[in-house]
């Protein structure tokens, strides 16, 4: 979690959050402090390589609901993927179930190791 208004609190919540979504039952993930810059910290979700395109679409959705529904603060969440990959999902950008989809696909084709 990172952001100009981005508390270690606001980190555990969004922990809690996809931990207690039952669409994101059976994924395993955990949390681990970021190098954020600024009074927040970043809250990096590391995805297992075996997870499959509908899970990765499901942990977006479910990160990208919880910084939307914080409206009125500038809050970011980085999902790390990989060393390599990183999606950035932010309270102040729009994103539609087509781009979260696209996303999806991008990290689930970057997690089965196939070309770009």
């Amino acid at each position: 979690m990172a952001g100009d208004e981005a508390t270690a609190q606001d980190a555990q919540l969004l922990l809690l959050w996809l931990r207690e979504d039952p669409e994101l039952e059976g994924l395993d993930f955990h949390a681990a402090e970021g190098s954020g810059m600024g009074p927040g910290e970043d809250l990096l979700v590391s995805l297992v390589t075996g997870a499959i395109q509908a899970g990765v679409f499901r942990l977006l959705r479910a990160a990208y609901n919880y910084v939307r529904n914080l409206r009125g603060r500038n809050l970011s969440v980085t999902v790390d993927v990989s060393d390599t990959l990183s999606i950035e999902l932010t309270s102040t950008t729009e994103c539609t179930r087509a781009e979260l989809e696209r996303r999806a696909e991008e990290a689930a084709r970057h997690l089965r190791g196939e070309p770009e």
